[in-house]
């Protein structure tokens, strides 16, 4: 019988194997108890020893996981099923390499086979098949509440690395066996996109990429910020497949796994490519070195810098570049019909501001703010952060009806500066825009009046993004009405409590633009 001790017998082998390795990326905890239930569930069902495991009974159990996953109602059970299969795959895999079980490779490989097969069959929640405005209406469950803190020490990880599988890479004999045209350069420009922004914007390392990761980062960020030409953009996906071949032979990632980011990465890179010949898909700063290329404007000379900028200031900032005019920070570059059908529906406007968070590594957890014993609660924090991104994505696309101030001149700036707001009160009062108090506001904005210039600026764009909110659905018209001229001192009675920190709030007040 399949004894827990026989596989706590072999636990330690199994922990120092290429196979457990390739699983890094998942918990060490998590991995020991699917082996561990999957070794009980053979003993229960089979009667077997490890060693008298056959891949008729392997093959059935793991199909029964895979059958209970497809009927479970939750979108992550996608997910969860990809790394338990995986854990107990690598488990199988090292038994099979080390002559643990009566199980061939040729037997092992047609498991591993029908195994990625079934996780590919199951409902991708990461799908981004649907076209942004086609759907009617958006479900307000679709966006995003919020991703796992950005973590330096991950970023600096991952970084590591993906180096040294580059350095590996080109060391070895398949760098000879490359796709024409393919540089060492060119590679790692690759692989740091799709790692980097995979972590940054999604949150996933090339241990973890979703399809949702690659297919985003792939129609996104290469095509807006990445400068490539055609012919380079055509081979970013056969670099990418062949390097990953190569880890994928060393042990360093699990064999399905490669499969599977090649297959999403190959299945991506058209869409990349059509989007890449479209200027108007570019972002602000890759568009504008384009057209100072284009007019020969010499980059390393402050003064035709200047005077380039100057010039499309006049013809509108930097938004004449674009043919729609209304670019977001993602990536999309709106049409007048899009923008009216994403300023109808809420729910479609919380959708097309996904990805254009400027604070891509959550510094505003960092900022001083209520113990959670009064009440704090990140998840909160993130809620809010996101209803302040979703407010200055709305501000930006109707910009011109308000006066803004005039360093406000680009949609990371708006967006930026309008989180700034409910990030604040929510970390010194505890209250989502929702709960927001003329008391509070009144508290605010008598401190924002001493020793502060734009005292009247700031009240007054205060104002307009609440006028965002409460087109969002996020706050009231007349508490948003009340709570701006609270900010000027228009109510009778101020409630004494908690005290704003003034390090936060003269960040927020100063306005300082925010870059790109």
């Amino acid at each position: 019988m399949a004894k827990t001790n026989e596989v706590d017998a072999l636990w330690p082998q199994f922990c120092a194997s290429d196979q457990y390795k390739s699983i890094a990326d998942i918990p060490a905890e998590y991995i020991e108890m699917c082996v561990q239930q999957f070794g009980m569930m053979m003993q229960t069902m089979y009667s077997s020893s490890l060693a008298q495991w056959n891949i008729v009974d392997v093959q059935q159990a793991l199909t029964m996981l895979g059958d209970t996953a497809t009927s479970d109602s939750d979108p992550e059970a996608g997910e969860t099923l990809r790394v338990t299969y995986d854990s107990i795959q690598m488990f199988i895999e090292f038994m099979v390499v080390n002559r643990k079980t009566n199980i061939t490779r040729q037997e092992y490989n047609q498991l591993a086979s029908n195994l990625a097969e079934i996780v590919a069959d199951m409902p991708d929640d990461d799908s981004l098949d649907e076209d942004l405005f086609d759907t009617d209406p958006f479900d307000d469950d679709y966006y995003d509440d919020g991703l796992p803190q950005w973590q330096q020490y991950t970023a600096d990880d991952i970084s590591r690395y993906t180096a040294e599988w580059i350095s590996a890479y080109v060391a070895s004999p398949d760098w000879k066996k490359r796709p024409k045209g393919v540089t060492e350069d060119f590679l790692r420009t690759a692989l740091d996109t799709l790692s980097e922004e995979g972590y940054n914007t999604y949150r996933k390392t090339p241990r973890s990429w979703s399809k949702k990761a690659i297919v985003g980062v792939f129609s996104g960020y290469f095509v807006s910020n990445v400068t490539l030409e055609p012919e380079e953009y055509a081979l970013v996906a056969p670099a990418l497949c062949a390097l990953l071949g190569f880890v994928g032979q060393q042990g360093w990632l699990n064999g399905n796994k490669v499969s599977t980011y090649q297959r999403q990465i190959t299945a991506a890179a058209p869409d990349m490519i059509k989007r890449a010949q479209d200027p108007n898909n570019y972002g602000t700063a890759k568009r504008t070195w384009r057209q100072m290329a284009a007019e020969d404007v010499d980059i390393n000379d402050p003064q035709a810098v200047q005077q380039f900028m100057d010039k499309i200031n006049a013809q509108g900032g930097l938004d004449s570049l674009y043919e729609g005019g209304n670019r977001l920070p993602n990536g999309l570059d709106l049409s007048a019909d899009e923008t009216e059908m994403a300023l109808e529906r809420p729910a479609t406007l919380k959708l097309a501001a996904e990805g254009c968070d400027p604070d891509t590594h959550q510094d505003f957890l960092k900022q001083q703010h209520l113990p959670k014993s009064a009440g704090w609660q990140r998840a909160t924090a993130i809620k809010v952060h996101q209803i302040g991104v979703q407010a200055g994505v709305r501000l930006w696309l109707t910009r011109q009806d308000y006066d803004l101030p005039t360093w406000m001149k680009t949609a990371t700036d708006c967006i930026a500066n309008a989180y700034d707001i409910g990030d604040l009160f929510y970390a010194q009062y505890g209250t989502i825009p929702a709960q927001w108090t003329t008391e509070s506001w009144q508290e605010f904005g008598a401190w924002s009046k001493e020793g502060q210039a734009a005292y009247q600026e700031n009240g007054h764009f205060f104002a307009i993004v609440m006028q965002m909110l409460v087109a969002n659905d996020d706050l009231d018209a007349k508490q948003a009405k009340a709570c701006a001229d609270a900010f000027f001192g228009k109510v009778a009675k101020r409630e004494t409590g908690n005290v704003i920190s003034m390090k936060d709030a003269r960040k927020l007040l100063k306005k300082k633009k925010h870059k790109k």
